[in-house]
């Protein structure tokens, strides 16, 4: 009788233990009890979600999940590496639905398969693209898909730290002020540079020009010209750097590294006012306003050289939604569910002027959207906003934007990371200057012919 008693016990543990993770895997799928959904995942990463910029993402976040418009809340998660977490989570089924993404990196996860396009749904809801800045629109494509749409446009530009200019100008004969401004050229950011630069101070962020070679080389009038197509049979891009234009940003790399105006590199060093000038995108300036030290500041364009085809441009980039594309084993009736719900939000978020000045007021950068972008309400009173927003509506003698977007093509990171940050401070440290054109060639088009 005992043993019988037992296994029936057993029985019945196992019925309640079955039914509780039954309720638990009902739970997590993000549907509520009428299969309606009720949630959704969103992950951001990066090194711009962090500090103030992720508290004012939350903020957005907090008041969509109270006003819920569509009827679900959205679950925020940051994510260290986006990138490599997303990928693996595709493969178990743990993928977020929707994702706040860094657009440059579409080309390289949509040849890899790992995005969802949504072509079916632009055309099905009657999406206009062209309300979109071109650029941003264009950063969401690849291979004739679109895989989301651009939520902001992020600008590069140098800050300048305006106490420290006026201070220089108020002891000396030779001014410097002057020379800052939106027309401003190289040999104005290095004259600045060499004045501004103390035993304390450092004038300009130039221990990681590396980074900023795309920027200076759209300034050149080329940028466009940056990788060029290969041969048709090839099917595929290749550098772009073997002429004369590459050559003057690098020996103006080297005037600068040479003039030893340079120091501290993190992001404190501008607002602990021990860096003079720094390269930052639009996005630092809301770490500026979260330290609160540094009042007094210009956020000027891409500086130009000084010859005809030279531009004030540099490079444009921003956030985008965009969708993982799950192992087909996980495309459950709950995804496509939360699929269609992550959807609705980005039409939400990116269609909707209100929604995209609300963004931008919270978030502090410029919309996507054109007539938001457009709207004067989006930057009023924020300086920096309403350079930056002259900047990227600039255009040049034929009528192109002079602030363009990074190459569209798979690996372009890698082309950044693993051979242009070696190759250009190996020249600034001591080879030639044909060396480092030939090995930024070399190894460059390795490496977008890679995994093609």
């Amino acid at each position: 009788m005992r043993k019988v008693v037992s296994t029936i016990l057993a029985a019945c543990l196992a019925l309640v233990i079955g039914a509780s993770a039954a309720a638990c895997a009902k739970k997590d799928d993000g549907l509520d009890a009428n299969g309606n959904v009720a949630r959704i995942n969103m992950w951001v990463g990066g090194g711009e979600w962090a500090g103030r910029n992720l508290r004012n993402l939350e903020a957005f976040v907090n008041a969509y999940n109270e006003a819920k418009p569509d009827g679900f809340t959205i679950k925020l998660s940051r994510k260290d590496d986006l990138e490599k977490a997303f990928q693996t989570s595709r493969t178990k089924g743990s993928q977020p639905d929707v994702m706040l993404w860094d657009r440059f990196n579409t080309a390289t996860n949509a040849v890899a398969d790992y995005l969802y396009p949504v072509d079916d749904l632009i055309a099905r809801d009657s999406v206009d693209e062209s309300r979109f800045y071109a650029s941003a629109m264009q950063e969401m494509k690849y291979g004739g898909k679109t895989y989301g749409l651009p939520v902001d446009v992020d600008v590069w530009g140098t800050y300048v730290n305006m106490d420290m200019v006026e201070a220089y100008d108020a002891s000396h004969d030779e001014k410097i002020g002057g020379l800052l401004n939106a027309e401003w050229t190289w040999n104005d950011l290095l004259k600045a540079a060499k004045a501004l630069k103390t035993s304390t101070v450092a004038g300009y962020s130039a221990g990681d020009q590396e980074q900023h070679l795309f920027k200076y080389y759209v300034s050149t009038g080329h940028g466009n010209e940056y990788l060029q197509l290969a041969d048709a049979s090839k099917g595929r891009y290749e550098t772009n750097f073997d002429n004369e234009w590459t050559r003057d940003v690098l020996r103006f790399f080297k005037e600068v590294k040479d003039a030893n105006v340079g120091g501290k590199q993190e992001d404190t060093s501008f607002t602990s006012k021990v860096l003079a000038m720094v390269n930052k995108p639009l996005y630092y300036n809301n770490y500026i306003l979260n330290d609160g030290k540094v009042t007094n500041y210009k956020f000027l364009p891409q500086p130009r050289p000084d010859t005809a085809a030279g531009v004030n441009g540099g490079m444009v980039g921003g956030y985008g939604l965009a969708f993982p594309k799950p192992d087909d084993k996980y495309k459950t009736k709950a995804w496509e569910a939360r699929h269609e719900a992550a959807w609705k939000f980005a039409k939400w978020l990116t269609t909707q002027k209100e929604n995209m000045l609300s963004w931008s007021k919270q978030i502090g950068s410029l919309p996507a959207l054109t007539e938001a972008m457009n709207d004067e309400t989006c930057v009023a009173g924020n300086q920096v906003l309403t350079d930056a927003r002259a900047y990227v509506l600039k255009t040049d003698a034929n009528g192109n934007p002079v602030y363009i977007t990074r190459p569209q093509v798979p690996n372009f990171l890698t082309l950044q990371t693993d051979v242009i940050n070696s190759q250009v401070p190996l020249y600034l440290n001591g080879d030639s200057l044909e060396t480092c054109i030939k090995n930024l060639t070399t190894s460059g088009n390795q490496k977008l012919a890679f995994g093609l």
